[in-house]
């Protein structure tokens, strides 16, 4: 029986009250900590935004330098004009080379395989060329320039048998050229299925002698067929490596054409073959550059 005086559960509740109160003070507390650190991380993030914002605008005018300063001199490099020269007139232009002297030594000769940024000793070369000079260079690829920076300047682009250097001298260093221009030469023009190896010296063709065996044209079909196409083609590639292997006399033949098959062949790597060239034309590859 419950007596009129106790009030036991009356302070269970209130106890029960205090201890929710104190409770909810709590998570009040906590609540308010999180706020004020969100609203810290807020701050940061918003400060962090902007500094990025900030570097991605200084980047993207970086950018638009650079594409316009490329596409300039893209433009420049595409309009430059290039004239096939055959051997003779390659000759002839040395002959007329090898009588320019300098009591300055100032001839600047530059043998060049890849980008004039590539060359052995580029900085070297910076420091000793004009700016004009090597602006000049820049853009071209596999080319050998002969300059004299006052009055003229003679690029042919040509195919990379040479190594890279530059010198300045009383006299262009017209060597390394007309050495392998007379030199006895072995080309071989890899092709699919008809291989060709000339035997040739300053222009004049001596030899030709064709490899020719079946490889059958890329298929274009899709799923299991294409598969099996493929295997039965490349054992048929394999096969004409091998005949033109078994052709080649010459240790270091001096290879061009179809870049897959000539990569697995002896010798030299020079570039690709133009077709619509003639036969001496096309091994050379030489172009005055305008």
């Amino acid at each position: 029986m419950k007596l009129p005086w106790d009030n036991s559960e009356l302070e269970n509740e209130l106890k029960r009250l205090e201890n929710k109160i104190e409770e909810l003070e709590e998570q009040k507390q906590r609540a308010e900590k999180r706020f004020e650190a969100e609203k810290e991380r807020r701050s940061e993030l918003s400060a962090e935004k902007q500094e990025a914002e900030k570097q991605l605008k200084k980047l993207r005018q970086k950018l638009d330098q650079a594409n316009k300063t490329s596409v300039e001199e893209k433009d420049f490099t595409e309009t430059r004009e290039k004239q096939l020269l055959t051997v003779k007139q390659v000759n002839n232009g040395l002959d007329k080379l090898e009588s320019v002297k300098s009591s300055e030594n100032d001839l600047l000769t530059v043998y060049s395989p890849g980008e004039i940024s590539e060359i052995d000793r580029y900085r070297d070369l910076k420091n000793s060329a004009s700016k004009d000079a090597i602006e000049g260079f820049e853009g071209l690829e596999s080319f050998i320039g002969f300059t004299d920076e006052l009055f003229f300047s003679v690029l042919i682009e040509s195919r990379p048998f040479f190594s890279s250097e530059w010198h300045s001298s009383d006299g262009f260093d017209t060597e390394n050229l007309r050495e392998f221009i007379e030199e006895e030469k072995t080309w071989v023009i890899a092709a699919a299925g008809k291989t060709r190896i000339v035997k040739e010296e300053n222009g004049d063709i001596k030899e030709v002698e064709e490899v020719k065996t079946r490889v059958d044209r890329k298929h274009t079909q899709g799923g299991f067929s294409q598969g099996r196409f493929e295997r039965k083609r490349q054992e048929q590639i394999e096969n004409h490596l091998k005949a033109v292997k078994e052709k080649l006399k010459a240790e270091n033949p001096y290879v061009v054409g179809e870049r897959s098959l000539a990569k697995k062949l002896p010798g030299k790597y020079l570039g690709g073959f133009d077709d619509n060239l003639s036969l001496v034309d096309g091994l050379y590859s030489f172009r005055l550059i305008g």
